[in-house]
C-alpha cells in the first residue's frame, strides 16, 4: 500500500518537490519547544484528547 501512495504521489506532483509552504506549516517541521519537536508535542496533544474522548465515549 505504501509503494501505491508512493507512485499516486509522484504521479500527482510530476516527480517535483513541493515548497512554498506558509510559515506556520514550515513551523510545525522544525520548531522546537524545551527541546521537543512541536510536531511531536501536537501528536501527544490529539493522543490525550482521543484517549479521553475514547474512554469515556464508548462503553459496553
Amino acid at each position: 500500500m505504501k509503494n501505491f501512495l508512493w507512485g499516486a504521489s509522484l504521479l500527482v506532483t510530476g516527480s517535483q518537490m513541493i515548497s512554498g509552504f506558509p510559515d506556520g506549516v514550515m513551523a510545525l517541521g522544525s520548531a522546537t519547544i524545551g527541546g521537543f519537536p512541536v510536531s511531536f508535542i501536537v501528536v501527544v496533544i490529539i493522543y490525550i484528547i482521543m484517549h479521553i474522548l475514547l474512554t469515556r465515549s464508548f462503553r459496553y
